[in-house]
């Protein structure tokens, strides 16, 4: 079943490969298969495309593997038609930030995980201003910022499911001085979203200890400051995610 997006095309080509232990044949019909690979689709295509800043073109088989609670294990680039390393790592990273969709009981049987393959075709167009509007990735600051200030972040405690706007000014050096911090639904997961005031006051202690110099895109102005805003999309799976 072919999936279209502009951009990447994503096809989700198979269901749950089993680890470890006898399973039960799934259960799942025809248009719940249909339902979940078009939500993976849509959780996944824009931070594909965001992530591919090379816009390099190519193909290969993208595997997720869950477990029951719904967490993200792994996202693993099979590079089966020799498609660009830059390629394959940037689908791999887009896997981390999405907001990944859950997988109805009737998929598990008794399964422990489930690996779902979804093989990827870009071929990708300049992406100019109106076309990343088109696409929804204009709301996204660029994708290095996210990575770079996430790395910093990734052991602050997560609550639920959701987008962090974190608004700062650093001084010329790099120095965070002032943060203020918004939290936001991911599209896909909005019930999941929690709106926790001790989680917001964790990432904006965190932010003021960060220093931005290194950050791509990190300016100074004439005044001497950096303003900016990094938008953090977060999860409990992607502190799984691999540095």
């Amino acid at each position: 079943m072919f999936l279209r997006c502009i951009g990447p095309t994503l096809v989700l080509a198979a269901t749950g490969l089993l680890a470890g232990c006898q399973a039960a044949s799934p259960v799942h019909t025809a248009p719940e298969r249909q339902r979940l690979a078009v939500a993976l689709n849509a959780a996944l295509a824009p931070w594909l495309l965001a992530a591919n800043h090379t816009r390099d073109s190519g193909q290969f088989t993208l595997a997720l593997t869950f477990d029951r609670q719904g967490q993200l294990l792994t996202c693993k680039a099979r590079k089966d038609w020799g498609v660009a390393p830059t390629l394959a790592r940037a689908a791999e990273r887009a896997c981390w930030n999405a907001a990944l969709p859950e997988v109805s009981a009737s998929f598990w049987g008794t399964n422990k995980t489930l690996t779902f393959l979804a093989p990827i075709n870009f071929q990708s167009a300049p992406l100019t201003p109106g076309r990343a509007l088109r696409l929804g990735i204009a709301q996204f600051t660029p994708f290095e910022q996210n990575e770079y200030v996430w790395a910093r972040l990734r052991e602050v405690q997560i609550d639920g499911i959701g987008v962090a706007a974190l608004y700062y000014r650093a001084n010329a050096a790099g120095q965070v001085q002032a943060c203020e911090v918004a939290l936001s639904r991911a599209v896909g997961r909005e019930g999941d979203f929690r709106d926790s005031k001790p989680f917001q006051r964790r990432l904006q202690q965190a932010c003021l200890g960060l220093n931005l110099a290194a950050m791509p895109g990190f300016a100074v102005s004439q005044d001497g400051q950096a303003q900016g805003v990094v938008r953090l999309p977060y999860s409990p799976w992607r502190r799984n995610a691999p540095l």
